[in-house]
């Protein structure tokens, strides 16, 4: 039995796919199946799919939602039809690094974890890359808080075994649902292990629709965050918290006053948050964050919301 799934959602993304499919083609590790699930693409990603299947040499499984299930739902489809004891997810216009699966499950049998993660970098269409140093603050004895807390929400940085995903609570939405799943995969981890090193490529399109501000964006924050207080928070309440902090209070309410949010509706937010939350900025994970972070924080936690507007405005043209 091959040890490890690679699971792929593509949504008229085949165009992209080039890299992607080359990295799996020439991985140094060899014993792992391929499972690309197609979401009912509008293109004909899901022909070109089928086409590539009978030519090449992966084992390879395609196949097609019957409805439009999104990315996480996607991913959900294509646990089921694992049947190896590990899992790892790609995204369709990213790739790995040719070692990327050796390294991975070699760290995972060494270390008996039931999670690996590993570093991304930036890939750019000029072929240059960006290592992102992110999770420097983790190593192997750190404990299983330290990951929930510290851990971008990425699933693509992960090798997990199969079992922990089965259960977990996949929310139906666009933007976000790594937010809501990566939390409940780390709590049910044994234990968990990192390899410092960028096995994954995680492209920058440029002028690419997903990365601008939408007002579906804020609220998938919102169901995410719910999803994870509602799963783990009591069980894990600085770290659930702390989350909350990272993904609502400086990601879904900037990218929500970008996108237009009215801002009552962010501040009724706010209100409810500070319900659960009230000391909020004592969180001992603080520390932590970027001076930008702080700096946004800080304006929210003082309610300076015309700030934020300006603080949005200046983070947005240096974003470009």
């Amino acid at each position: 039995m091959k040890k490890i799934t690679v699971i792929i959602t593509c949504y008229n993304g085949y165009q992209y796919m080039g890299n992607c499919l080359s990295s799996l083609e020439n991985q140094t590790y060899k014993d792992f199946k391929v499972v690309i699930i197609d979401d009912c693409s509008t293109d004909d990603s899901y022909q070109q799919l089928l086409e590539y299947q009978k030519n090449t040499q992966l084992d390879m499984v395609v196949q097609r939602n019957e409805k439009n299930l999104r990315c996480a739902l996607s991913r959900l489809a294509g646990i089921k039809l694992a049947d190896t004891p590990w899992v790892c997810f790609c995204d369709c216009d990213d790739w790995y690094e040719i070692d990327h699966l050796e390294k991975m499950l070699t760290k995972a049998e060494t270390t008996e974890t039931d999670i690996v993660m590993c570093h991304f970098n930036y890939a750019y269409a000029d072929g240059t890359k960006k290592y992102l140093t992110g999770l420097n603050i983790l190593n192997d004895d750190s404990s299983k808080e330290e990951f929930m807390a510290f851990t971008p929400m990425s699933l693509c940085r992960f090798l997990f075994k199969r079992h922990l995903y089965e259960d977990l609570v996949v929310p139906h939405i666009n933007s976000a649902e790594d937010g809501a799943v990566t939390p409940q995969l780390l709590a049910k981890g044994n234990k968990i292990s990192i390899i410092h090193e960028g096995l994954y490529n995680y492209f920058i399109r440029e002028n690419s629709l997903s990365s601008l501000p939408k007002p579906s964006i804020y609220y998938d924050y919102l169901v995410a965050q719910s999803v994870i207080d509602e799963n783990i928070g009591q069980a894990y309440p600085q770290e659930c918290e702390f989350i909350a902090i990272k993904n609502f209070c400086y990601g879904a309410i900037l990218n929500g006053i970008k996108a237009g949010i009215e801002m009552d509706v962010i501040k009724k937010d706010y209100a409810d948050f500070l319900q659960k939350h009230p000391n909020w900025h004592k969180n001992k994970y603080m520390f932590s964050l970027s001076r930008t972070r702080k700096i946004f924080l800080s304006l929210l936690k003082r309610r300076m919301f015309l700030s934020m507007r300006l603080f949005a405005i200046v983070h947005r043209k240096l974003s470009v």
